[in-house]
């Protein structure tokens, strides 16, 4: 059986210098495997994942999550997105304009209408820090299928 699974490095960079880094493992929602499935027809096509929303939720994720856990700060598209065997790679560089604090993220598809538009399929949770204005905070989220029978 083919599982989705995910993993995502983080920094935090503040004049020039890195202040934070995190890594970890994400949860795929029961969304994002629907979404998956769905990309393998046809027909009706789901518009391709490329936004990253910031939150500062602390509720752990779970499979049924169709939105972030708390506040949802930004939404900002990926720079670069990779191909390469049974994985994609997902980056990411978000410039704070003013301060927020962050402790979870989000993968969506179709989010460029804005807050609470497309599809979350992963999310995560991490230690929370606070960005500043003028601060960039670094995401590669990777998503990768394993596990054929």
């Amino acid at each position: 059986m083919l599982q989705l699974c995910g993993r995502y490095e983080l920094e935090l960079v503040r004049n020039g210098k890195v202040i934070h880094q995190a890594k970890g493992q994400n949860l795929v929602t029961t969304l994002g495997e629907n979404y998956a499935a769905n990309r393998f027809g046809t027909t009706g096509l789901p518009t391709a994942i490329d936004w990253i929303a910031l939150g500062d939720g602390t509720t752990a994720a779970a499979k049924s999550d169709t939105d972030l856990g708390g506040t949802e700060h930004n939404r900002t598209a990926s720079t670069s997105d990779t191909t390469t065997g049974n994985s994609i790679t997902f980056v990411f560089a978000i410039t704070a304009g003013g301060s927020i604090t962050v402790s979870e993220a989000g993968l969506f598809n179709n989010a460029a209408a804005g807050p609470a538009s497309g599809t979350m399929v992963a999310r995560f949770l991490t230690q929370q820090f606070n960005m500043g204005v003028g601060d960039v905070l670094n995401v590669t989220w990777q998503l990768e299928f394993t596990g054929v029978e």
